[in-house]
C-alpha cells in the first residue's frame, strides 16, 4: 500500500509539468495560424491617366499696379470693399472638356448669332485693339495673343469696374489704347451703371467698345448683366458680348467655381470675342 501512494504520487507531479509545457506551445501555434488565415495583400495604389492637373500659371499685364493675391473657395464668405463691390474670385484650372457652339450679341444688346458662326477667316493682326479685364480675361489671354498678334491684353486678378477708369487713362497715357476696345468687368462684384456710363463717355465716341457680360454663380450675377445691357443700349459704339448665353450648358468649360476657364473654355471665349469683334467692325 505504501508503495502504491508513492506511485501516484510522482505521476500527480508529472502532470503539471507536462501541461505548462503544452500550454504556450498550443498557443504560438494557434496565434500562428490566426495571422496566416487573416494575412491579407496590400491595396494597390491606381493612378488614372488623365487625371492629373496643373496649376494655374497667374498672368499680369499691369506691372506698376498693386499685385492682388486673393484665394478663395466655393465656401469662403463673401466680403465687400464697399456696397458695390466683393472678394475677388481666384482662378483655378481643372481638366479640359469639349469646345462646342457659341453665341453672341450685336451692338445695343441685340444678338449677333452671324458672329458666332461665321467662316470667315479671323482678323490677322490685333493692332489698335485692347481688351481690359479680370482674371477671366488672362484665361484667355494667350488665345487672344495667338489669333490676333499685337493686341494688348491689360488683366488683372480681383479687378473691379470702378478700377477700369484708371486703366484707360494709363493706357492712353502709354500709347497703348486702341480704337477698338473689349471690356469685361463684372466677375468680382456689382458695380452702378453711373460708373459704366463714366467709363465710356471717357472713351470717347470714336473708340468701339464690347462690353462682356458674366457667368458667375454668385448673387450679383443677374445685376450686372442686366446693367450692362441697359448701359450699352445708351451708346452707339458700344455692344455686348453675351457670354452668359454662349456659355450655357457648357459645365466642362469651367474650374470647379463654375467662373474661371479651362484650356478648351479658354479658347472658346477667346474665339467668341474675335469673331464678334469681326461683325461689330462691318
Amino acid at each position: 500500500m505504501k508503495r502504491s501512494r508513492l506511485f501516484f504520487a510522482g505521476k500527480g507531479t508529472i502532470r503539471p509539468i507536462v501541461l505548462s509545457t503544452l500550454i504556450p506551445v498550443i498557443l504560438i501555434m494557434a496565434a500562428c495560424g490566426y495571422y496566416v488565415l487573416n494575412k491579407t495583400e496590400p491595396v494597390a495604389h491606381i493612378v488614372e491617366a488623365g487625371r492629373t492637373t496643373a496649376q494655374p500659371v497667374q498672368r499680369t499685364y499691369e506691372p506698376d499696379e498693386e499685385k492682388t493675391n486673393v484665394k478663395m473657395n466655393e465656401k469662403a464668405k463673401e466680403k465687400k470693399d464697399d456696397k458695390t463691390d466683393s472678394a475677388a474670385i481666384a482662378p483655378n484650372n481643372p481638366a479640359d472638356k469639349p469646345v462646342e457652339a457659341m453665341e453672341a450679341k450685336e451692338p445695343n444688346g441685340r444678338p449677333a448669332s452671324a458672329a458666332a458662326k461665321t467662316t470667315d477667316p479671323l482678323p490677322r493682326s490685333g493692332k489698335g485693339i485692347t481688351a481690359i479685364g479680370d482674371s477671366v480675361m488672362l484665361d484667355a489671354a494667350p488665345f487672344l495673343e495667338k489669333m490676333l498678334p499685337g493686341i494688348v491684353v491689360d488683366g488683372k486678378v480681383g479687378r473691379q469696374m470702378r478700377q477700369a477708369g484708371d486703366v484707360v487713362e494709363r493706357l492712353k497715357a502709354q500709347g497703348r489704347l486702341g480704337d477698338r476696345i473689349i471690356i469685361e468687368l463684372g466677375t468680382n462684384g456689382p458695380f452702378n451703371k453711373k460708373q459704366l456710363r463714366s467709363l465710356l463717355q471717357s472713351l470717347g465716341g470714336d473708340k468701339r467698345v464690347l462690353l462682356v457680360n458674366t457667368r458667375v454663380p454668385r448673387q450679383w450675377e443677374a445685376a450686372v448683366n442686366r446693367d450692362i445691357a441697359e448701359v450699352a443700349n445708351e451708346f452707339s459704339n458700344a455692344a455686348v458680348v453675351d457670354w452668359y448665353s454662349a456659355s450655357k450648358g457648357k459645365d466642362g468649360f469651367f474650374s470647379r467655381d463654375g467662373v474661371h476657364l479651362n484650356r478648351r473654355g479658354s479658347e472658346f471665349y477667346a474665339t467668341l470675342l474675335v469673331k464678334t469683334l469681326m461683325a461689330f467692325n462691318e
